[in-house]
């Protein structure tokens, strides 16, 4: 399980966020699609039951097969 939080959204509700998968690159199933300027730092918002998450920018980095490239740079 990767590491979550509880924060409170711009409407004032309780929100459950988790890191990006490639906060851990080395034990991510997508680590090849981390930055390439160190580990992600994403937080993304998650239901109750999620264990895992990959954020937008690793997930379009894995979709357009951009291996270590850095999005919106």
């Amino acid at each position: 399980m990767w590491k979550s939080k509880q924060v409170i959204n711009e409407k004032g509700r309780t929100i459950r966020t988790m890191i990006c998968q490639n906060s851990n690159p080395e034990s991510s199933k997508w680590g090849e699609f981390a930055p390439e300027d160190g580990p992600c730092k994403n937080w993304v918002e998650v239901g109750a039951n999620a264990t895992a998450v990959l954020c937008s920018d690793c997930t379009q980095r894995s979709v357009n097969n951009a291996r270590g490239a850095s999005i919106g740079a």
